[in-house]
């Protein structure tokens, strides 16, 4: 049986702190080592993103990367691209 490539959205909760508003935590898959890891990483306060389709869009260029090997479902936002690119050049 062979992996095929999948394509992930990833999972979005809001995340409590001891101190100030709530955080967007984005909870996504990653392949470290050929072993799959579930990785997270913090995208800011509620009071910067109130939806979770704002926590979405400022997710889209970490999805870019993660799905560069996958086949493409969704059509990403050009901010998004740009974002990409900014992020690694």
């Amino acid at each position: 049986m062979f992996n095929r490539a999948r394509y992930q959205f990833g999972s979005f909760r809001q995340k409590k702190r001891s101190k100030g508003p709530n955080v967007w935590e984005f909870r996504y898959y990653e392949m470290i080592d050929g072993v799959r890891k579930r990785q997270h990483m913090t995208l800011g306060t509620i009071v910067q993103f109130p939806t979770e389709s704002a926590a979405r869009k400022a997710a889209e260029a970490r999805l870019l990367k993660l799905n560069s090997e996958a086949p493409t479902i969704a059509v990403p936002r050009f901010g998004a691209i740009i974002d990409r690119f900014m992020a690694e050049e």
